[in-house]
């Protein structure tokens, strides 16, 4: 089975967050919260692709972002795919 995308994700948890009408949901606090951390990266890997990955200071920020994103990715919804 392969990981769903970070995006996929949060699109998810923010149906799941609408869906509960005048309730503070985790899915809403982790789809906000995961947004920044993409819109973060999404930067840094601009910056550095501006760069042809040539520039390790925008580098080496770009592969940060995207270990932390893997490791949301493979861990923070965790608990979905055990109860279904």
């Amino acid at each position: 089975m392969s990981l769903p995308t970070i995006q996929e994700r949060i699109d998810a948890d923010r149906a799941v967050d609408k869906s509960r009408i005048d309730q503070d949901t985790i899915e809403g606090a982790r789809a906000e919260i995961v947004s920044q951390v993409l819109a973060i990266a999404e930067h840094w890997q601009l910056k550095a692709a501006e760069w042809d990955y040539e520039e390790p200071y925008c580098t080496q920020r770009s592969m940060v972002c995207q270990e932390i994103l893997d490791v949301l990715n493979e861990h923070l919804w965790d608990d979905e795919e055990t109860k279904s």
